[in-house]
């Protein structure tokens, strides 16, 4: 089969038939390394595809509408967005305790760390609260605020009840929250939070 046969023939090939060589090889009847060869000389190019959001007419709405709270209005009749240097932005991560598969570069001879799990379901893992804002800059271009404000942990304190191997009782364990809704977000922004954003942001 030429070249140009086995792209003609590609053309009618699903994309669920597509997405390895081996398998795109199989449907055009050809071997691997005419696939390979195809890809290397530019005739086939190789594309990664990810799932996208899915807005719906009111979500796009929603977003034209944030777009638009941020537009200021010239006198001139010009208008600009603004420069959000008022604004802080906050999101929630996920950090887990360990990785359930590790890579390590050993010497020959060296023993890799042995670490042990009852199972990957007892990796721990916390949640975190960001907080960042636009970076500041002075005249002469020298950075005088990164914009990262800080990163708290959704957790609390609390005595084991229990002696172990690991600590006596009465000893202060830090653990997750039970539960973090909209209420625990808003005590977190509000009372113990905005007070240290406020502390670092006082010279802008």
């Amino acid at each position: 089969m030429d070249r140009e046969e086995l792209l003609e023939r590609m053309v009618t090939t699903p994309f669920r038939r597509r997405m390895t060589q081996q398998c795109l090889a199989d449907e055009l009847d050809v071997s691997r390394y005419a696939i390979r060869d195809a890809i290397a000389q530019g005739h086939i190019l190789r594309h990664s595809s990810t799932i996208h959001l899915l807005l719906t007419k009111e979500n796009k709405h929603a977003c034209f509408r944030h777009a638009i709270r941020h537009v200021i209005h010239g006198l001139n009749g010009f208008s600009h967005f603004s420069p959000v240097c008022d604004v802080v932005h906050v999101d929630e991560k996920w950090f887990n305790e360990d990785k359930d598969k590790k890579i390590f570069y050993v010497l020959p001879g060296e023993m890799v760390p042995h670490c042990e799990r009852k199972s990957k379901r007892f990796i721990g893992k916390t949640m975190f609260l960001a907080a960042v804002a636009r970076p500041r800059c002075d005249d002469n271009g020298e950075v005088t605020f990164d914009g990262k404000i800080d990163i708290w942990d959704f957790t609390k304190k609390t005595e084991a009840q229990r002696n172990s191997k690991n600590r006596p009782a009465g000893t202060l364990e830090k653990k997750n929250l039970d539960t973090v809704n909209g209420a625990v977000y808003k005590r977190y922004l509000l009372q113990t939070r905005y007070s240290c954003n406020q502390s670092q942001m006082t010279s802008f």
